[in-house]
Parts: structure tokens; C-alpha cells; sequence
């Protein structure tokens, strides 16, 4: 008797049939039917991808902008101390952007130089002569905002979604690195704000004494509630 009988030579035919459809062997091709169940299975996958592919992409875009925001931090901290002058970032909420500039008065901060000009030193705005970088714009979909600040380290509180002072909000560092005041930042999906979702939210903190800056992402488990 031959080995392969019963259920195995069904199983054998079957697989046949398919890899002859396949391989395009053979006249009997795929039927109607066939072609519409899955074009339904491609569909449903493409309904369940997409919408997690997207929360994916924006959660990049999060993480990207509290990346940047950190790494501007720390620019412009590197450049109050080697250039023994004061340096700020300027936030302009309602465009979703930040300004980074010298605060120095003018000509790197030399009195020699004949842009500088001492009454502009210090004063919290950028002058003319005064090194002023382009704003950096926050990426779509996401906005200076969040759901809760509660739990962050160092006992800080804030009320709104940029806590530092000044109008407009601003970041000062002194030539000794430090900054003028402890703080935070907080940064949010555009959509998930509006849902009132936490974990869709980082916190950018920069302590005063140090001029040390870290994003913090929400943790809903709470032990620590940011990390």
C-alpha cells in the first residue's frame, strides 16, 4: 500500500491546488469568491494598522519635540558659559515655536564692538546686533499643553503649560550655567489633550541651580509618576 492515503493524500492535493494557483500552473485560477475574501482581509488589517501606525508616528513627533526642546536647553546653557554672557530662550506659544538669542547688548557682548550697546545687555529681548536663531516651530500635531503635572520631581508644580516667567514665557542662563528659575515645560498631542489623555504628554524640566535639563514621559503606573 502506497504511504500516503486518507487524510495525507487530501492534505497533499489540496496543497497541489494552491501552489498550482500560486504559481499560476494550471487553468482553474482563483475563483471570485476567493479574490473577495481577500481583498475583506486586506481591508480589515488595514482598518486595525492604520490607526495604531498614526498614534505610533505621533508619538514620535512627541518625543522628537521634547528631544529638541532638551537639546536646545543645552545650547543655549553651553553658550552663556563659554561666552561669559546671558543667553534666553523665548517661547511664543500661540505660534507653537521657541526663540533662541544672545542676550548680550550687542557684538558677542564686547563694549569695543560698535553693535553693542550697553542698555540692551540683559534686558530679556532680542536686539538688534544681538545673535537671534530662527524659531524652532513644534512638529503637527503637537502644542505646548498637558493634562496633569502632578508627581514631577523636585517638588515642581506649574498651572499652565510653560511655568517659567516673563511675558512672553523665557528661560534665562547666567555665564555660571545656572538658570533663574527651576521649571518646567510641558508638551502634548494636539488630540489626545483634547481627550484628556495624560500619557500622551512629556515634561521638560530644568533645574535652576545647575542649569540641567531632562524630558520626562508620564508613567500611569505612578511609581515614579514621570520618568
Amino acid at each position: 500500500m502506497h504511504p500516503m492515503t486518507g487524510r495525507h493524500r487530501l492534505s497533499f492535493i489540496s496543497g497541489s491546488r494552491i501552489l498550482r494557483r500560486l504559481t499560476g500552473e494550471g487553468a482553474g485560477g482563483f475563483t471570485l469568491i476567493e479574490l473577495m475574501v481577500v481583498v475583506v482581509i486586506i481591508g480589515i488589517l488595514g482598518g486595525i494598522s492604520a490607526p495604531t501606525f498614526r498614534g505610533y508616528m505621533q508619538m514620535q513627533k512627541l518625543t522628537a519635540a521634547s528631544r529638541d526642546l532638551v537639546t536646545s536647553l543645552r545650547f543655549a546653557r553651553l553658550k552663556a558659559v563659554n561666552e561669559r554672557n546671558q543667553w534666553v530662550i523665548l517661547f511664543q506659544v500661540a505660534q507653537r515655536q521657541y526663540v533662541i538669542f544672545s542676550d548680550d547688548g550687542g557684538g558677542g557682548g564686547l563694549a569695543t564692538s560698535p553693535s553693542f550697546i550697553e542698555d540692551n545687555r540683559a534686558n530679556l529681548r532680542p536686539d538688534p546686533g544681538e545673535r537671534v536663531f530662527p524659531p524652532i516651530s513644534l512638529p503637527g500635531g503637537v502644542t505646548f499643553g498637558y493634562v496633569t503635572a502632578e508627581g514631577l520631581p523636585n517638588g515642581i508644580t506649574t498651572n499652565r503649560a510653560i511655568s517659567f516667567g516673563g511675558s512672553p514665557q523665557l528661560i534665562v542662563f547666567y555665564p555660571n550655567g545656572s538658570a533663574r528659575e527651576t521649571g518646567v515645560v510641558m508638551l502634548h498631542l494636539m488630540d489626545r489633550i483634547q481627550e484628556m489623555d495624560p500619557t500622551g504628554q512629556r515634561a521638560i524640566v530644568l533645574y535652576k541651580p545647575t542649569g540641567a535639563s531632562r524630558a520626562l514621559k508620564y508613567n500611569p503606573a505612578g511609581n515614579p509618576q514621570w520618568k
